[in-house]
């Protein structure tokens, strides 16, 4: 059951991924600007029930290190 579960979050991760990278039109979601991160982050909680959430969460963090 885990390795499911692994797989669905990493699926999770890169279609946020892959949809951030659209919206913003950036190749890698490394080019994001700071104001741009904000904009995800705030979008990110006013969402916090949805089932993206996850993807949303780990790419913050990402942005992060």
């Amino acid at each position: 059951m885990y390795k499911f579960e692994e797989n669905i979050e990493n699926e999770i991760k890169e279609d946020v991924r892959f949809a951030i990278e659209q919206h913003y039109g950036v190749d890698d979601i490394y080019d994001l600007e700071e104001e741009q991160i904000k904009e995800i982050e705030e979008f990110a909680a006013e969402n916090e029930f949805s089932i993206l959430q996850f993807g949303f969460r780990e790419i913050l963090e990402e942005l992060k290190q």
